[in-house]
């Protein structure tokens, strides 16, 4: 048996309830880009950031999150192939 290390790639440098708007996800080939809005003193700013070489991702939709689940889109795992 082999076990796979989990390792976190990247956290939102906010927590998601600060979002005005939901998350935009765009694939295009083996790039994918997340774009997100967060709560500032002065109101809203906008960040992304992209991941290449992705050769799949998977997600779960909001209207299928516990509470318990709306932590997890903080942080993006990477799951590696052995």
């Amino acid at each position: 048996m082999t076990s796979e290390k989990i390792t976190v790639v990247w956290a939102l440098p906010c927590k998601s309830q600060e979002f005005m708007k939901l998350p935009n996800l765009v694939q295009d080939g083996d790039k994918v880009a997340l774009a997100f809005d967060y709560e500032t003193d002065d109101g809203y700013a906008e960040s992304s950031i992209s991941f290449r070489g992705v050769e799949a991702f998977a997600f779960t939709f909001y209207e299928c999150c516990s509470p318990d689940q709306v932590g997890a889109v903080e942080v993006c795992y990477l799951h590696p192939y052995e």
